[in-house]
């Protein structure tokens, strides 16, 4: 699931959102995403869609990875302090 920046106008940053998040969030169809996103119009005046950074991905694969590590990760913290034997 592709990750959207929100900016504001000026260029700070407001959050990453998915394209259905974005949608919610701002009341937008699927055409009118995808028209703001193609022509970098403005969101209510204020906000634009930035698909220029790296695509960032989040999958089910990259989470489950990385849930193994912090596990594996929080196990070796544990018994570092004495938590577990």
């Amino acid at each position: 699931m592709k990750l959207y920046d929100i900016v504001v106008a000026d260029g700070e940053f407001v959050e990453s959102l998915t394209q259905r998040e974005i949608m919610n969030k701002f009341g937008l169809t699927k055409c009118r995403f995808r028209t703001f996103l193609d022509n970098s119009y403005l969101i209510d005046g204020k906000y634009w869609i930035d698909d220029s950074a790296e695509d960032i991905q989040v999958t089910r694969n990259g989470c489950r990875k990385m849930l193994k590590q912090f596990d594996a990760l929080t196990e070796s913290i544990r018994r570092a302090v004495g938590w577990e034997s």
